[in-house]
């Protein structure tokens, strides 16, 4: 920035003007081409903003350590707190969230890969009292009656029902695409659009009638039904509010022809009154980013003391028995501002910061048994082979 005076062409120079303290830019006005003599209209203008911030002409000071493996040292140890604190709150959070998973569907193929077991029904931090499995009747028609006795050893406060089952990708990028937004939100669509993004099964029904909405992801709504004997369970605000918002109902609805609506198709789970608004289906056509689909079921608006024993009916219809590994669990528990328990998230963020804590500890190692530094690691930070060149890049470097 101090030497622009020398950078600048000699026939643009007389052309730049003083800034003033008021006027922090000028405007060039040139009536001739430096190479060739090319005449500009006078209205053809050029600005150039020669304000301190548009020339980096702004005070900086920067500060290099006399020993450059300290900022790795300090770096390491600001971040590792950090992440230790956050993986410790984290931590404490989710083991304060009391649950019970309840598996009530499984693959008799138990081969997993690698992705599909990180994700398992029992997730890290699962204890063994809070594992149980419901008992079920043979399959009749696709559907297939599960019981389940529950006992809340710590009790329950105000319980959240959700549903796992995996291995269910759904952020396979078909999948995710697998939809007409505009026919989502109410509005009347082309044959070509929906051609376009539904596949044929997902577009019509064996009946020929025309699937609304089509596409992957509304013809894959979760239909398993969970009851809590002698409760009522809360059914509203366990979608997004905006996802529910921005879902409407065609004009027409429900009184086109030869139309396969919703909640024909999931009279369970669909209620015919809201259709697409329906707060558990908003809540599936937000896609799982993993190999696992955790969805809200429903709510108990109930508090449960130590040693309650619930009772849980089932009507599982789901097709997971297919899928190698396949699962389907109903979970109970507590809910907190970190979310429902799942201690992996803990975990990863303490092992974060013991990482940047052993890159410290390795670093100032590494200046101890050579304080002359490594030929490549001062190459890399810029440095020199010598303690001269340690000094020289510790001095501050000021720009007017």
């Amino acid at each position: 920035a101090g030497q622009q005076d020398a950078a600048c062409p000699a026939d643009l120079a007389g052309l730049v003007s003083e800034n003033s303290d008021d006027e922090p830019s000028s405007v060039i006005r040139s009536e001739s081409d430096s190479d060739g003599g090319v005449q500009y209209d006078p209205a053809d203008t050029k600005q150039i903003d020669l304000s301190d911030f548009a020339q980096q002409r702004i005070w900086t000071h920067r500060i290099r350590h006399a020993r450059p493996y300290l900022s790795v040292v300090y770096t390491g140890i600001m971040a590792g707190t950090v992440l230790l604190a956050m993986g410790l709150v984290a931590l404490y959070y989710s083991e304060s969230c009391d649950q019970i998973r309840v598996q009530y569907a499984e693959s008799p193929e138990r081969e997993l890969d690698f992705m599909s077991g990180l994700w398992s029904h029992f997730p890290m931090g699962t204890r063994s009292y809070e594992k149980a499995r419901a008992n079920c009747s043979a399959t009749i028609g696709g559907e297939q009656l599960c019981h389940a006795s529950v006992l809340l050893k710590n009790g329950m406060r105000k319980p959240l029902l959700y549903y796992a089952l995996g291995p269910f990708y759904q952020n396979y990028n078909s999948y995710m695409k697998s939809e007409v937004m505009a026919e989502l939100t109410g509005k009347e669509v082309s044959q070509s659009q929906r051609e376009k993004s539904c596949v044929l099964q997902t577009r019509v029904d064996s009946a020929g009638r025309q699937i609304v909405p089509c596409g992957m992801k509304a013809t894959s709504v979760f239909n398993d039904t969970f009851e809590v004997v002698g409760y009522d369970l809360v059914f509203h605000d366990i979608a997004w509010k905006s996802d529910v918002q921005r879902y409407n109902n065609p004009p027409d609805y429900p009184s086109r022809p030869d139309t396969s609506w919703l909640y024909q198709r999931y009279p369970e789970t669909i209620k015919k009154e809201e259709g697409v608004k329906t707060h558990a289906f908003a809540d599936w056509m937000r896609p799982s980013a993993v190999p696992r689909v955790w969805n809200r079921y429903g709510y108990l608006n109930e508090h449960f003391g130590p040693g309650a024993v619930l009772e849980l009916k089932i009507r599982s219809r789901y097709p997971m028995d297919t899928i190698p590994g396949g699962y389907k669990v109903i979970v109970l528990t507590e809910y907190g501002a970190f979310g429902a328990r799942h201690s992996g998230f803990g975990y990863i963020l303490i092992s974060a910061g013991a990482l940047c804590f052993l890159l410290a500890m390795i670093a100032c190692a590494t200046y101890r048994s050579c304080p002359q530094g490594l030929p490549w690691l001062q190459r890399l930070l810029g440095g020199e082979d010598s303690d001269e060149g340690y000094e020289s890049d510790a001095k501050s470097e000021e720009s007017p």
